[in-house]
C-alpha cells in the first residue's frame, strides 16, 4: 500500500504547491548515493517553504546476507 493511499484514507489530500501541504513525502532509495543526494537538495530548497509541515522521508534499505 502506497503512503498517498494511507494518507488519503486518513483525509489528507495532494495539492500542487509544497508550501500549501501540511504532510511532504519523500519517497527515495538509501542504497543509491544519488537518489539520496537528490532528497537532500530537495530538502535543502524546501527550508522555509515548509516550516509548518510535518517532512517524511521514505528509504528502502539493502539487506546483506
Amino acid at each position: 500500500m502506497s503512503a498517498a493511499v494511507v494518507l488519503q484514507a486518513a483525509g489528507y489530500e495532494c495539492v500542487e504547491d509544497a508550501s500549501d501541504a501540511n504532510v511532504i513525502v519523500y519517497n527515495t532509495c538509501s542504497i543509491r548515493d544519488k537518489a539520496e543526494q537528490k532528497v537532500y537538495s530537495a530538502l535543502g530548497r524546501q527550508v522555509g517553504r515548509i516550516a509548518r509541515a510535518q517532512v517524511h522521508v521514505h528509504t528502502c534499505c539493502g539487506q546483506l546476507g
